[in-house]
């Protein structure tokens, strides 16, 4: 099984821009990501679990693709209700919004 908790009170950022992305070799800004192994029997094996009052931002700092708060491929999120996810909320570009 794998699971990333986040807990309590604790923060996680990524506020990247083009040059960052290049340089770690990553394609989008995602906050928190987990993928399953091919192994995996069923979608509870994997999770990222979100405590109270925890914080996840994503941010893409310019000009591109916006920015992803959580992935999960072939898993699940569990998020308290006093958890905080923010994607695309810096005023230093133009904010998406999907509705």
């Amino acid at each position: 099984m794998q699971f990333l908790n986040l807990q309590a009170g604790k923060t996680v950022t990524a506020n990247l821009n083009s040059s960052d992305l290049t340089a770690t070799g990553m394609k989008g800004v995602v906050g928190l990501d987990m993928s399953s192994s091919s192994s995996a029997a069923s979608n509870a094996e994997t999770q990222i679990n979100l405590a109270g009052g925890s914080t996840v931002n994503a941010d893409r700092t310019d000009a591109g693709n916006g920015a992803v708060g959580l992935f999960i491929n072939y898993g699940k999120v569990n998020t308290n209700a006093s958890s905080t996810i923010n994607v695309e909320q810096l005023t230093t570009n133009l904010a998406m919004t999907v509705l």
